[in-house]
């Protein structure tokens, strides 16, 4: 399986920011990064269950931490 890295849009709703998504095997699942109201501090939310949400310090870092989610869980599937 190939990791495909995620595609981020600018959404700018107030509970979603940006919004990632990637093709092939994974496209199901999506992600959002949405302002806490903190400063500087978002939430990375998945639409799919087996996901973890979290939140980190600034957006890059919370795209960062997406495509580390995602990684994870792929190569989750892979060894089970």
């Amino acid at each position: 399986m190939q990791i495909q890295p995620l595609i981020w849009k600018y959404i700018g709703h107030s509970n979603c920011l940006w919004e990632g998504s990637t093709r092939g095997l994974l496209g199901h699942i999506r992600f959002e990064i949405a302002y806490t109201g903190e400063s500087e501090i978002y939430s990375v939310q998945s639409d799919f269950r087996g996901i973890d949400n979290t939140t980190c310090a600034g957006v890059f870092n919370a795209k960062v931490k997406a495509q580390e989610l995602l990684n994870s869980y792929a190569i989750s599937l892979t060894i089970f």
